[in-house]
């Protein structure tokens, strides 16, 4: 196969800059490649890009695929411990299923798309992650008259807070919480929730090497209900 790639790295002044890299290939069985990345900066604002692509025609009957996925991310902030940043991906996948040799199944495909948001905000010693996802699969044989679906959303919430506590180290509190849904062609929609909290004291002095980290956590679950 062939393989080409190349770097850039634009910077106009100590705090704009902009870089990115190609990458892309071909080879037999149009078997073909290729990804982009680049990211910026100005000033307390950043952003990155990010894209791939892959298509082949498989060696065998029915084993040809596409995949394409994308991402997209902003963050602002002064430093690591005072900044927001947000999240966005996106995945998409086409392909055949072969089967066994002994079982091929020349008219088997499965698509499926997934697209995941997420977001963090960091203030000095709070912070706060939110994220969601979202996929969908579905699967067709017409041959065999199969047709299934499934689709699956999470969506969760952390939350956390440090605080330091003299001689005796550093206590850190924090909360979570899940929420789990999916529904398909073989069975009706489930939904569960989950939550937890928890504490950890962390014990150190400044002229020893060691630590010690004492935890306590409690978790609560809801039965999956439909």
């Amino acid at each position: 196969q062939d393989a080409s790639g190349g770097v850039v790295l634009i910077t106009t002044s100590r705090s704009t800059s902009w870089s990115g890299t190609i990458k892309s290939y071909g080879g037999s069985e149009d078997r073909a490649f290729a990804e982009l990345h680049t990211q910026a900066r100005a000033g307390l604002w950043g952003a990155e890009f990010n894209s791939q692509g892959q298509t082949t025609e498989g060696y065998t009957v029915n084993s040809d695929a596409e995949k394409l996925r994308g991402g997209l991310g902003l963050n602002y902030g002064l430093n690591a411990r005072r900044q927001v940043a947000l999240q966005a991906d996106y995945l998409r996948e086409d392909r055949g299923l072969t089967g066994q040799p002994e079982y091929p199944t020349p008219n088997s495909r499965k698509k499926s798309e997934a697209t995941l948001l997420a977001g963090r905000l960091v203030y000095e010693d709070f912070n706060l992650s939110t994220f969601f996802n979202a996929s969908e699969e579905r699967h067709r044989d017409t041959s065999r008259q199969l047709f299934q679906d499934l689709r699956v959303e999470e969506f969760g919430q952390d939350t956390g807070y440090s605080l330091q506590t003299g001689l005796w180290g550093e206590l850190n509190l924090g909360a979570s919480y899940r929420l789990n849904q999916g529904d398909g062609s073989d069975f009706s929609k489930k939904r569960e929730e989950s939550g937890a909290l928890f504490a950890t004291q962390v014990l150190r002095r400044t002229d020893s090497p060691w630590s010690l980290a004492l935890g306590l956590r409690a978790n609560a679950y809801s039965a999956f209900d439909s």
